[in-house]
C-alpha cells in the first residue's frame, strides 16, 4: 500500500508539475580530501528549482580532471522521487557522460553511456527507489527524524543495488576551529573487506562532515567538510513534515 501511494503521487506530479523558478540554494557544503593519495576538492549543493523541483549537484577536481554528479529529482509529501541523474566524468582527456532517466508511468530507468554504448540498458523500478546521489540526502532526512539504521534501494548504471547503514558511534568534528558534536554512521552491507564510514553534524542538518572509503583494492576515498553554509529554515523545513507548507 505505501509504494502504490508514493507511485500515485509521481504520477500525479507529472501531470500537475509546477513551472521553474529562479533558482534558490538551500545549502553549500566545500570538501578537501583525497582519492588514493592525490587531493581532490568538492562542492556539494542543493538547490529548490520552484515548486517540487530540486537539483543535488556536486563536483569534484584536481589536477586530472573533474567528476560531476546531478541528481534531479521531486520532493512529494515527504519522498525524493528522482527524474534524472547525470554522472559527467573528465579526467586526464578522456570523457564519460552517464545518464539514467525515471519513467515513472511505465516504471522502467533508462540508462545510457556515451563511451561505452554497449552498456546501455532499460530495466524495471518501483516506487521508493532513489538514484545513486539521494540516498544520501534521505539518510539526512531518516537521522532528522531519529532512525538509527538505514536501508536504501537504489537505481545504479544499468541495475539496482542495496545499501544498508547502521550508526555505530560518536565524535567530534572540528569546523573553523569550532568542534561540533558528529554522529558516525558505517556501511554494514559490503562485499569482500570495503568499508566505508560517515561523519554527520546533527547541527547542520545532518549534513556529511566526513566520508573514509576502503575499496577490496586498498585504494582510499576520503573528504573532509572546510566550509558550509546554508539558508536553515528552508533546509529544516525541507528535511520535515513542514516542508511543502514552506516551499
Amino acid at each position: 500500500m505505501k509504494k502504490t501511494a508514493i507511485l500515485l503521487a509521481i504520477l500525479s506530479s507529472i501531470f500537475l508539475s509546477h513551472p521553474l523558478l529562479a533558482e534558490t540554494e538551500l545549502f553549500r557544503a566545500t570538501y578537501k580530501g583525497k582519492h588514493t593519495g592525490i587531493g581532490i576538492t568538492m562542492v556539494r549543493r542543493l538547490l529548490h528549482d520552484g515548486g517540487n523541483h530540486y537539483r543535488l549537484h556536486s563536483k569534484a577536481r584536481n589536477f586530472l580532471g573533474s567528476i560531476s554528479e546531478t541528481s534531479h529529482f521531486q520532493h512529494i509529501e515527504h519522498h525524493y522521487i528522482p527524474t534524472r541523474y547525470q554522472y559527467l566524468r573528465k579526467v586526464l582527456g578522456r570523457k564519460s557522460d552517464q545518464v539514467l532517466k525515471f519513467d515513472w508511468t511505465n516504471l522502467k530507468a533508462h540508462y545510457s553511456r556515451s563511451d561505452k554504448p554497449e552498456k546501455n540498458a532499460v530495466y524495471e523500478i518501483f516506487a521508493g527507489l532513489l538514484d545513486p546521489s539521494l540516498y544520501q540526502l534521505k539518510l539526512q532526512q531518516e537521522l532528522v527524524h531519529g532512525k538509527t539504521k538505514f536501508y536504501f534501494d537504489f537505481a545504479k548504471d544499468s541495475r539496482l543495488k542495496v545499501l544498508e547503514f547502521t550508526i555505530t558511534g560518536e565524535a567530534v568534528y572540528t569546523l573553523n576551529r569550532k568542534e561540533y558534536d558528529a554522529v558516525v554512521v558505517e556501511r554494514i552491507n559490503q562485499p569482500d573487506t570495503r568499508k566505508t564510514k560517515i561523519l554527520l553534524i546533527p547541527e547542520f542538518n545532518y549534513q556529511i562532515a566526513s566520508i573514509d572509503h576502503l575499496e577490496k583494492d586498498g585504494s582510499t576515498y576520503k573528504i573532509r567538510l572546510s566550509g558550509f553554509s546554508r539558508d536553515k529554515e528552508l533546509l529544516e523545513a525541507f528535511y520535515t513534515e513542514r516542508a511543502q507548507a514552506h516551499l
